[in-house]
């Protein structure tokens, strides 16, 4: 190794180096071993690279900015429409930072199946350093900006329970949260408080604040009390990005191990999906996607309907003031319809959840 680096930052003479060359020709295990090593330093300066970036930025987002906690969230169609140019620009240096890296890691099979948490780590961490660059580009364009923006710290999906402004997800999304924005498929945002919330199950229920001026239309689901079967084919509508996937598979286990609560489900399911509905054939409304088995390909689980019924007409003496009801059925009034059909339908009661915590 000494011998390696010695070679890489120019440490030999030239006798050194030439006779160092020779052997690398001679000897092709010796040249495999060089090649390997090589790589790894590229791919530790690529990250040295990378932490210099966020440092450098996060001083210049400190200096144009300041400490203030101050939260506030514009209209993204109008930022993109104004830094949309200089964003990409920014995000594509960030992407092609991630191609490099993996390219240097697979070209050399290096550790990928040892270290498959840390390329995942890596992955969020470009993902941090990119809301930094989006956070501060009007500071890099010597812009001062009349209203701070900042990002939130945890996105997840939410869903509407019925057309008075009330909404459901995870609880493990919204909880601490000092503000939580749902955005719609127009890219539209508005304020919404937690209300009601059960631990066990990790579930919210949330509301619009009044002046939100969000109406919701009337909900083309219902949700199903009976519990589903194995075998029975299901689907997810969610945001693990800015855009709504979809997904589909089947109902695995009745169960999620132990829990009774949960179903185990065989659908392709990522960060982001929590809180999302998970959907019967017919359009109903069967669970809550909670979590993902990551040992296990294309296992989630999600917390059954019927438990979410129970907990909602048990609320219904604790919150007076507050309307819950939902429509409760064994069909739908999306039964029979293509699927894409029943998407677009569904599509309008789906949200993104913003949660904004402070610093501390």
């Amino acid at each position: 190794m000494d011998v390696f680096d010695r070679y890489l930052f120019n440490r030999m003479s030239a006798e050194e180096k030439s006779a160092f060359e020779e052997r690398l020709k001679a000897d092709s295990l010796l040249g495999q071993e060089f090649a390997d090593h090589k790589k790894f330093v590229m791919l530790m300066q690529a990250f040295e690279r990378q932490e210099r970036l966020a440092m450098k930025m996060e001083k210049i987002y400190h200096e144009e900015f300041g400490e203030s906690n101050t939260i506030a969230i514009s209209s993204p169609r109008t930022f993109y429409a104004r830094y949309g140019k200089t964003i990409g620009v920014a995000a594509s240096v960030s992407i092609l930072a991630i191609l490099i890296t993996l390219a240097l890691l697979a070209s050399g099979g290096y550790l990928i199946k040892k270290h498959e948490n840390s390329i995942s780590n890596l992955s969020r961490e470009v993902q941090e350093i990119k809301s930094v660059q989006e956070g501060i580009i009007d500071g890099i364009m010597s812009v001062k900006p009349t209203r701070q923006i900042i990002h939130p710290n945890i996105e997840g999906t939410a869903f509407a329970l019925n057309d008075k402004g009330y909404f459901i997800t995870s609880l493990h999304i919204v909880k601490g949260a000092d503000s939580i924005f749902v955005q719609d498929n127009d890219r539209n945002s508005y304020r919404a408080r937690l209300i009601h919330s059960d631990n066990q199950l990790d579930i919210a229920v949330m509301k619009l604040e009044l002046d939100s001026g969000k109406t919701l239309p009337q909900l083309p689901y219902s949700f199903r009390a009976s519990n589903a079967e194995v075998g029975e084919k299901v689907f997810t509508l969610g945001f693990p990005g800015e855009e709504m996937v979809y997904n589909e598979g089947t109902l695995s286990s009745k169960n999620g191990g132990s829990d009774t609560s949960l179903y185990q489900i065989s659908v392709p399911i990522n960060p982001g999906n929590s809180g999302g509905p998970l959907f019967d054939e017919n359009g109903n409304v069967i669970g809550i996607i909670k979590s993902k088995n990551y040992s296990a390909e294309a296992t989630g689980f999600a917390v059954k309907s019927s438990y979410l019924i129970e907990i909602l007409s048990d609320s219904k003496n604790q919150l007076p003031e507050h309307d819950l009801s939902i429509k409760v059925k064994s069909g739908s009034a999306l039964r029979g319809m293509k699927r894409n059909e029943q998407i677009k339908k569904i599509a309008t009661c789906i949200f993104t959840v913003k949660v904004f915590k402070s610093n501390s």
